[in-house]
């Protein structure tokens, strides 16, 4: 099993982009709005769960094209934070990095993807989980291999915190 932290996690995911592949046709951007907790990835074939239990990433997409990633390790007061604009279109998520947080942690600037400007761009599926639970997998090549992030909807921020605290 991988072991290994968020951070880490958060700077492969944005920078690396997805290998290219033939893309369905364009996607509904109401598929994702709304807010997605991290909740583990899919690499060689199987399923871990995120890697730090205390850690709860949340992503929120809205309507406008605007989107946040906030992110804080419980017990540890430490915290990332950006906004952006993002882009949906034929199965690939593009974001842009518009504002970072100026109260974030210092080891924050270690993540690239909390730099002002910062645009990356990745294949994404929506599904439905066995258990009947929406998931978003951003997908990315880690040494060669696909690498799946998954995020599972939630139906409010306070949903969200308390699914990420609940959940582990």
């Amino acid at each position: 099993m991988m072991t290994s932290s968020i951070p880490l996690m958060v700077m492969i995911m944005t920078t690396v982009t997805a290998q290219p592949t033939e893309p369905p046709p364009g996607r509904d951007i109401t598929e994702i709005v709304g807010h997605w907790a991290y909740d583990g990835f899919f690499y060689e074939g199987q399923r871990y769960p995120k890697p730090n239990p205390d850690l709860n990433l949340i992503f929120t997409f809205n309507r406008d094209g605007s989107h946040r990633l906030f992110w804080e390790r419980r017990n540890e007061g430490v915290f990332c934070e950006r906004k952006g604009e993002y882009v949906l279109a034929n199965a690939h998520l593009t974001q842009r990095v518009t504002w970072v947080n100026p109260e974030n942690h210092f080891s924050c600037a270690q993540d690239p993807d909390m730099h002002m400007g910062r645009e990356v761009t990745n294949k994404i599926d929506v599904r439905t989980s066995p258990s009947g639970q929406k998931e978003l997998g951003i997908h990315l090549d880690l040494d060669g291999k696909p690498f799946i992030y998954i995020l599972v909807r939630v139906p409010s921020l306070s949903a969200a915190w308390n699914f990420t605290r609940l959940h582990w």
